[in-house]
């Protein structure tokens, strides 16, 4: 669980529930970011530090499967609908809803008719998503491969550093999801599926990220990142492939 405190005067999030013990906070958010409740994110004392020094607002955000469970936040979604406070169902869908373990049945299901092309469901959501994308007929000239050697897409590697060049050049480095155009077979656009754990900011997986970016930047090839943690996926990419 990750209880954040709300600046207001920094206008930012800062710290997380164990770090603000004994101090009140006038807006106090908590994320249940676990695919599912575990112990650490059920933690009675965690959750009464995090409820206790809200002096305003407490905002609670759950993935909505939590309610039927018998934990501590189960009970505190149930107090909270009791007392008739205000609840708000999102209304933006993400493809990656699918990953929560409460949706299992569901991910199954919409995956069950493709063959998996990943060892990754976020990844085998996405394929499903881009396949659906360019089936339409606007986006009919473009095709797309999964995990594309980078050292394969690039000619010329006297424009990279001497860090990017071997990072460039190593067989394991990919893109995750190459769009070309089906006529000249160039690519006109990069795609990459961020995990929440594996991409955090100040990671390995991170400064990787960057090196990537600043890679196909200097390549002039556009690039569109989607976190597992985001929302609207078809939109975004729709609006990307428009602007090609």
């Amino acid at each position: 669980m990750n209880g954040i405190i709300w600046d207001k005067k920094a206008y930012r999030f800062v710290q997380v529930v164990d770090k603000f013990q004994g101090r009140e906070n006038d807006v106090i958010i908590l994320s249940t970011v676990d695919n599912e409740i575990s112990k650490f994110t059920d933690n009675p004392n965690r959750l009464n530090v995090a409820i206790s020094r809200a002096k305003d607002q407490l905002i609670l955000l759950v993935n909505g499967n939590e309610s039927d469970n018998d934990t501590n936040i189960s009970d505190l979604i149930r107090y909270i609908d009791y007392n008739n406070f205000s609840t708000i169902n999102s209304e933006v869908h993400s493809i990656f809803d699918y990953l929560y373990k409460g949706y299992e049945e569901k991910r199954k299901l919409l995956l069950s008719g493709q063959k998996k092309k990943s060892v990754f469901d976020s990844e085998n959501l996405m394929y499903l998503l881009i396949k659906e994308v360019l089936s339409d007929e606007q986006f009919s000239k473009y095709g797309v491969i999964l995990h594309h050697p980078l050292r394969n897409l690039l000619l010329d590697f006297s424009k990279l550093t001497p860090e990017e060049e071997p990072y460039a050049r190593h067989h394991a480095t990919h893109i995750d999801f190459l769009i070309y155009n089906k006529l000249g077979k160039n690519p006109v656009l990069a795609i990459e599926v961020d995990g929440y754990e594996y991409h955090k900011i100040e990671s390995r997986q991170a400064k990787r990220d960057h090196m990537k970016n600043e890679i196909l930047e200097k390549y002039r090839i556009p690039l569109v990142r989607f976190s597992t943690t985001g929302s609207k996926e078809r939109d975004k990419l729709t609006k990307a492939l428009r602007e090609l």
